[in-house]
């Protein structure tokens, strides 16, 4: 992402660790990335993850782009 021409003030990069043991969540704040952590041994998997980030990260780019 970040080698894009694209202007880096107009995007964000979210990382979604869900249940993650590995180094995942550190690798992603350094690189820069807003990290959502879950750990929901109820629902596993990529389908719940994705579902779940997604309603966490409207509120997040509510707060950031906010004009107020």
């Amino acid at each position: 992402m970040r080698a894009q021409e694209y202007p880096k003030e107009l995007f964000d990069t979210y990382v979604a660790c869900d249940a993650c043991t590995d180094r995942t969540k550190d690798i992603a704040l350094r690189q820069g990335a807003f990290v959502l952590e879950r750990n929901d041994p109820q629902h596993p998997g990529k389908t719940y993850n994705v579902g779940w980030a997604l309603t966490q990260i409207s509120p997040c780019l509510l707060r950031r782009h906010s004009p107020l």
